[in-house]
């Protein structure tokens, strides 16, 4: 656990690197609007494909910035979430559906 400054308060930040969504968000004291999980899979499970769609989204602007114009990340999410399942990508693209 990290402690931030947010402001003039203090703010206490928890990294995981795997992550039970629905427990961390019901953990007290633990603002539930501003967890984030790069589990696109656990996110769209828990909440829904829109916010599934937002999560690849920005792991796109993360990984792939550089390489990618990023006129094309939104095509990248619909093709992705098209039948609102995640699918697997390489650098070929979308290459088999769970």
């Amino acid at each position: 656990m990290a402690t931030a400054l947010s402001g003039k308060e203090k703010e206490r930040v928890l990294e995981t690197d795997s992550i039970n969504l629905k427990t961390v968000m019901r953990i007290d004291g633990v603002d539930f609007r501003r967890v984030y999980s790069n589990g696109c899979g656990e996110i769209f499970n828990m909440l829904s494909i829109e916010a599934a769609w937002a999560a690849i989204m920005k792991e796109l602007r993360n990984d792939i910035e550089p390489y990618v114009n990023y006129r094309t990340w939104p095509l990248l999410c619909d093709i992705v979430t098209r039948r609102g399942l995640s699918l697997d990508m390489e650098s070929i693209g979308p290459i088999q559906e769970r």
